[in-house]
């Protein structure tokens, strides 16, 4: 059975399955709900950022050792098993990107890198506590300081049709989040820096197509900050009122808010009868996310 929220300190992650769908958010928040076993892309993509831990947390170049990072983070793998095809795929991948993006030639220098971070928000008359993992904390040469996110997708984002994929990310629940965390912290970033990388099974990688950066347009302007505020403030009163209302054990609130079209992971729950939905759970386990002890499996 699920237990009433306690200490619960609100991310992006959490904050976007609610958005979601609340009932997303019940089942992996509130009863803590995962699949057993490797999800790719999910695990996949947390294995390359342990991989790209390693790689940042150099000055200088050594793929060698970014790639011994990714598999003790992809695990032990049979030749036979499917993971061993995918991990060939990341790991090509990884190549790809170092020779993509040297350390040597990189414009800006890492001051933190696979970082959880905590505060309390307090800005346009509302105040939460918030966190969240921070990739990496850049400077670049002319002294601007930077959250580089980075983004690990099978989707594209070098076509006319997929241009939005770079400036969705300027109502991110997580990229301003960052900002504002950062700036309650009393330090001066205020601008994000998007890492993006195109992992496709059995491809070639082409440099200019599957590795862009991009940096938002200018300094992040308060009145943005202060309007995600306002804005998570209300979604976490709606959060806060269903934990009253109906708290962690009976159903809340279903969207359909698929995206590319994929059922929801939790669908068969959802779908379930009440009395069938105790079986329903057994196929799951209960592995909490929170964002400080990702962060500690990556460092």
């Amino acid at each position: 059975m699920g237990e009433r929220v306690k200490a619960w300190i609100p991310d992006a992650t959490a904050v976007r399955d609610f958005r979601t769908s609340p009932e997303r958010f019940r089942l992996r928040h509130r009863q803590h709900l995962r699949r057993p076993g490797w999800h790719a892309p999910t695990d996949g993509g947390r294995a390359f950022h342990a991989a790209l831990t390693d790689w940042f947390g150099r000055e200088v170049s050594d793929v060698e050792a970014a790639v011994a990072a990714l598999r003790a983070a992809w695990g032990p793998v049979a030749a036979f098993d499917p993971r061993a095809d995918q991990l060939a795929t990341f790991e090509r991948t990884l190549r790809a990107y170092a020779a993509r993006w040297p350390r040597e030639a990189d414009g800006f220098a890492v001051e933190a890198t696979e970082q959880y971070v905590e505060g309390r928000i307090a800005r346009a008359g509302v105040a939460f506590d918030w966190c969240g993992i921070v990739d990496r904390r850049v400077r670049f040469a002319d002294g601007t300081r930077a959250i580089m996110d980075t983004k690990t997708t099978s989707g594209w984002f070098h076509t006319a049709k997929t241009a939005g994929f770079f400036e969705q990310h300027e109502t991110s629940e997580a990229m301003l989040g960052y900002l504002a965390l950062e700036q309650a912290l009393d330090r001066d970033t205020a601008v994000y820096y998007i890492d993006a990388i195109h992992i496709e099974d059995g491809g070639t990688c082409k440099p200019e197509r599957d590795f862009q950066r991009w940096r938002c347009p200018g300094i992040v302007a308060g009145w943005r900050l202060d309007r995600w505020a306002r804005d998570i403030a209300w979604t976490l009163g709606q959060i806060a009122a269903l934990d009253a209302e109906r708290g962690p054990d009976e159903p809340w609130p279903v969207y359909t808010n698929w995206g590319w079209n994929k059922p929801d992971e939790y669908q068969a729950l959802v779908m379930a009868a009440p009395e069938l939905a105790a079986g329903e759970m057994a196929a799951f386990e209960r592995r909490a996310w929170v964002p400080r002890e990702v962060a500690n499996d990556h460092a």
